[in-house]
């Protein structure tokens, strides 16, 4: 899980200095995608270690270890507006990734529940990002392997 937590951590400082830096048409509402994409990342921190951590008596990382650890995540933001979404959306789909491992291995219900609740609104944002990102950026975008193709 701690690894998660770094994701969790570089998603959130990674939207949020995304959003202070977008610019040109569309800044507003840029700028509010990006809140919301970041507003719960820190809040799924805390879930994480008081309900992995400490509901199964163990310490819980430490912040300078998850920021040692989220550090080596985060993209290195870019001029283009789009570029940096397209490294956003590289970022989640990794966090995806990572959360598909931990439903490998052996959870708790509750730690199973929590970490599907975040896997459901790190998909959601994954999503909205794809609607973001305009048609040319594609092939610079990891393909989805975890998600089936669903029948609608």
């Amino acid at each position: 899980m701690y690894k998660l937590i770094c994701y969790l951590t570089a998603i959130y400082q990674y939207s949020k200095t995304i959003h202070y830096e977008v610019k040109g048409e569309a800044f507003y509402g840029k700028h509010l995608f990006n809140d919301r994409i970041a507003e719960n990342m820190n809040g799924y921190v805390d879930l994480i270690k008081e309900v992995v951590y400490l509901g199964h008596a163990k310490d819980a990382p430490a912040a300078g270890a998850i920021l040692e650890g989220a550090l080596p995540l985060l993209p290195a933001t870019e001029e283009n507006d789009q570029q940096n979404y397209i490294n956003l959306y590289n970022l989640i789909f990794n966090a995806l990734d990572e959360i598909e491992q931990l439903n490998q291995k052996e959870l708790s219900v509750g730690d199973k529940n929590l970490i599907g609740g975040i896997a459901q609104d790190l998909q959601q944002n994954l999503g909205l990002l794809w609607r973001q990102i305009t048609p040319y950026a594609y092939e610079t975008m990891q393909e989805r392997v975890f998600m089936p193709e669903a029948e609608i």
